[in-house]
C-alpha cells in the first residue's frame, strides 16, 4: 500500500486444495492496477491478472500476488495452496486393506490396521511448509498417534510414505488451553 493511491491487492483461486499435476487458476479481484507480478511458491512466477499453476509435487505453496498503480502505489496479498499427491487414493496405500488419516482435538491419527504391510514415514507439516513431526512407523495392525499440543488450533497437512507411494491429508487440530 506504498505510493500516492491507495491498492490493496486481492485475488481468488479456483482451489485452495488440489491434486498434483491439476491446474490453480488465480484471478486479481484488484481495480486499477497496472502491473500484477504472481510468485507461485515453487520457484516459478508469472505476470497478468490472471494465471495458472500446477504443482509436480505434493506440499503446500504460498501463492504472493503483487499489484502496482500507475502511480507506483504497491501492495501485496499472499494466500497457501495445499496440493495433494495423485500417486495413491486413502483406499489403497499398499496391500488389499485401507489407510485413514483424521484428527480429534489435539492429537492426529493415522490408522494402518487395514494395511498388510506398514513400512511408513509419517510426517506433519504446519500450513506453512514447516515440519513439526517426522516418525518412522514400522509395525502392522496399529493405529499411530501423535499429539500436537504447540497450537491453539491450526489446519496441519499429514503425509505418510509407505513403498514409495504418498498419501497426504488437511486435518484441522484444536487445542483446548
Amino acid at each position: 500500500v506504498n505510493g500516492p493511491e491507495m491498492i490493496t491487492a486481492a485475488f481468488q483461486e479456483s482451489s485452495d486444495v488440489v491434486q498434483t499435476g491439476q491446474s490453480v487458476t488465480l484471478t486479481s479481484t484488484t481495480s486499477g492496477v497496472s502491473t500484477y507480478q504472481w510468485s507461485f511458491g515453487n520457484g516459478t512466477s508469472a505476470n497478468g491478472a490472471t494465471t495458472s499453476v500446477s504443482y509436480t509435487q505434493a506440499g503446500v505453496y504460498e501463492v504472493s500476488l503483487v499489484v502496482a498503480s500507475p502511480s507506483g502505489c504497491s501492495s501485496t496479498k499472499t494466500e497457501s495452496i495445499t496440493v495433494n499427491t495423485t500417486t495413491t487414493g486413502l483406499n489403497n496405500l499398499s496391500g488389499t486393506g485401507s489407510l485413514r488419516i483424521w484428527s480429534h482435538d489435539d492429537k492426529v491419527y493415522v490408522d494402518f490396521t487395514g494395511v498388510t504391510m506398514v513400512n511408513s514415514l509419517v510426517t506433519i507439516y504446519n500450513i506453512l511448509g514447516q515440519q513439526i513431526v517426522s516418525e518412522n512407523v514400522i509395525s502392522g495392525n496399529l493405529i499411530f498417534q501423535q499429539k500436537i499440543d504447540t497450537f491453539d488450533a491450526e489446519y496441519l497437512i499429514v503425509m505418510v510414505r509407505n513403498d514409495d507411494k504418498i498419501v497426504t491429508k488437511k486435518v484441522l487440530i484444536t487445542n483446548g488451553k
